[in-house]
């Protein structure tokens, strides 16, 4: 699965999970995977399995999202169940 679907799943789980809105979590993912240069938001579940585990964390916590790392490795194991 290459395709905008992960990176939207992954963005409204943000919003669900977390303070941030839209906006801000769409940026948020966006920015993280330019760090991993990755600029694209048509990723696939790898990409953001390795994004929620290595950059997410911390860029969420930056954002003042407590327990951020307890969030991501919760939305990894959910990535994982996900229908493809």
């Amino acid at each position: 699965m290459a395709d905008d679907s992960a990176f939207q799943w992954l963005c409204d789980q943000l919003v669900a999970s977390t303070v941030l809105d839209e906006l801000e979590a769409r940026g948020t993912v966006r920015l993280a995977l330019k760090q991993v240069g990755h600029p694209s938001p048509s990723v696939g579940s790898e990409t953001l399995a390795a994004l929620l585990r290595e950059v997410l964390p911390e860029e969420l916590r930056l954002r003042g999202v407590e327990e951020s790392e307890a969030l991501c490795a919760r939305l990894v194991r959910d990535l994982k169940s996900r229908p493809a």
